[in-house]
């Protein structure tokens, strides 16, 4: 990304650095404390475009994000609390409008990707000890 780039709309930007107008912030409303780490920046940039409040990258600002550094302590929970995330925001955005099936496969599909996710982590974490010891 060059300094020159254009600004250009997107349909969503990552919460590690968002700026937002305090007039848009009293249209929208604060964060939802619903979430927890994960999701959070989503919901906010849904509720802006169900406003009809644009939502653009810049990509001449810039910003250090350390990626990673609040979850290396509590990788299981911070990956749980990602999933819950995904699942608050399918129901709070478009579970009224599907059917309960596709709802039941959304949070299958959520839940059994953090269950897989887990489990390999898990396992990588045994790899690992056990190749440490030798």
């Amino acid at each position: 990304v060059m300094p020159q780039d254009p600004i250009t709309a997107v349909p969503a930007i990552s919460g590690a650095f968002m700026v937002m107008r305090r007039s848009a912030i009293e249209h929208v409303g604060l964060l939802d404390e619903g979430y927890f780490m994960h999701c959070e920046d989503l919901d906010w940039c849904k509720r802006c475009e169900l406003a009809g409040l644009p939502i653009a990258f810049v990509p001449h600002a810039a910003v250090i994000h350390a990626k990673g550094v609040s979850s290396k302590s509590r990788p299981v929970g911070v990956l749980w609390n990602l999933h819950r995330g995904m699942a608050r925001f399918f129901d709070k955005f478009y579970g009224a409008e599907g059917s309960r099936w596709l709802t039941a496969l959304v949070k299958l599909g959520i839940y059994s990707s953090f269950t897989l996710r887990a489990g390999l982590g898990a396992l990588g974490s045994i790899v690992r000890r056990i190749r440490r010891r030798t």
